[in-house]
């Protein structure tokens, strides 16, 4: 999942020493030497530390490289959020430089983006110009770190479709190849629940413990159904939980989804804060289960896909998971969009965001110039995927790979930027 960002600015004496220290940072980061960064560390702190600041160092410059400062924004007196785009593959970080109240440097966390503002261009590009520069993008710029199906509907007309690399088995990429959805997939258990309000089973301030009472955990006597969904609920992230072992675990067995569950200890008090919760969607895939009496990945099943008319994708679990095709997603964006799943009131409701984050109830949302794109992303191992839905031109963007995150996401940004420009 991306992150948005935030920042506020403030016009203060203090302001330009900031602006100074991260102007600074970054093009000591830029040389990319442990042995300048060490000069730059105004603080005293422990050789352990000093060590884990020199990995932290060279991770990130092994991981992104060099990159141009395009924007510093100071949400505070003490930190500054640096907006940069590396220079390799066109991607877009966010630097943010903590200093003490002197405006001395103590650390920094880098956190990717999607596309902001400031990377729109000016001048509209035909279908023809998009089409080029997407494949140029993908063979010259991406080359073997992409591999998957591409597909992309400006407004109503379809301009690209094309296959890139090989499937894990060797077998060549074309238009009918399938592909793991992983975190893509929450927004059928978007619709799902949204479903099951439309037809009065449940209502989106239900707590979770009317509906599964059995769960001992008093958390979930303050967790409400639309917390889960827009990621509020303060519960964790079963990936980081000590006892998942991936490809042991297995997330479809009911006593281990249970255990999971059962033991979360919250992050914060529900509706508090937002924190990204595969456990969440999790419990909302046992709370459809419960709701409708049937199995999830049947209700989907009956409710979406059959519905959709996609018949070679596979549901996952609550939290993601399962297999699509291209056509199979560009007919449920067309199912979307014609209210086939829900009426429009409820259509309405999952197309739109309900947190700062920009998160709806199983979609992601992101503001770029006049456009609102809705849809969500995904990475796993050998899964990467994006679904846009270009909400104003009703335009559609579907990139499933087969090959390690983050690669489909800076190619997303990327057609974002020869999509969208500015007025």
């Amino acid at each position: 999942m991306w992150m948005p960002l935030f920042a506020t600015c403030q016009s203060t004496g203090k302001e330009d020493a900031l602006r100074k220290t991260a102007s600074d940072f970054l093009q000591m980061y830029n040389t990319g030497d442990t042995a300048i960064y060490r000069n730059f560390l105004k603080q005293k702190v422990s050789a352990e530390l000093l060590v884990d600041k020199f990995k932290r160092f060279g991770n990130t410059w092994n991981s992104i490289g060099a990159v141009e400062e395009k924007q510093i924004n100071i949400p505070d007196q003490t930190h500054a959020e640096i907006m940069v785009q590396e220079k390799r593959y066109g991607s877009w970080w966010r630097f943010v430089i903590e200093t003490d109240s002197n405006q001395n440097f103590i650390n920094r966390t880098v956190l990717p983006v999607q596309m902001p503002e400031v990377g729109l261009k000016s001048g509209n590009l035909s279908s023809t110009q998009i089409s080029e520069r997407v494949t140029d993008y993908i063979l010259n710029i991406l080359k073997t770190d992409f591999s998957g199906n591409v597909y992309i509907k400006r407004g109503a007309r379809a301009i690209y479709s094309k296959s890139f690399g090989n499937a894990p088995n060797g077998k060549k990429n074309d238009i009918t190849s399938e592909f793991g959805l992983a975190s893509s997939a929450k927004m059928f258990t978007g619709i799902a629940v949204l479903q099951l309000e439309e037809k009065n089973k449940l209502s989106l301030s239900d707590k979770v413990s009317k509906i599964m009472p059995e769960l001992k955990n008093p958390i979930y006597q303050n967790i409400s159904i639309a917390q889960l969904l827009n990621h509020t609920s303060g519960l964790g992230d079963f990936f980081e939980d000590q006892s998942y072992q991936h490809g042991v675990t297995d997330m479809q067995d009911q006593a281990t989804i249970y255990g999971f569950i059962e033991r979360t200890v919250p992050l914060f008090e529900s509706g508090k804060d937002f924190r990204y919760s595969n456990t969440g969607y999790l419990l909302l895939g046992l709370i459809i289960e419960r709701i409708s009496g049937k199995d999830f990945k049947s209700y989907v099943e009956e409710n979406i896909f059959h519905i959709a008319g996609m018949h070679t994708s596979k549901p996952g679990d609550g939290a993601g998971g399962g297999t699509s095709t291209v056509g199979d997603m560009v007919r449920f964006n067309d199912a979307l969009r014609d209210n086939k799943f829900m009426g429009k009131v409820a259509t309405e409701k999952f197309i739109t965001f309900h947190t700062g984050n920009n998160y709806g109830y199983g979609s992601e949302h992101h503001l770029l110039g006049k456009e609102h794109i809705f849809g969500h992303s995904g990475g796993y191992i050998d899964q990467c995927i994006e679904i846009n839905f270009y909400k104003k031109t009703r335009s559609l963007v579907i990139i499933l790979s087969n090959s390690n995150p983050p690669y489909g996401h800076f190619l997303s940004n990327k057609i974002k930027e020869l999509m969208i420009r500015k007025s």
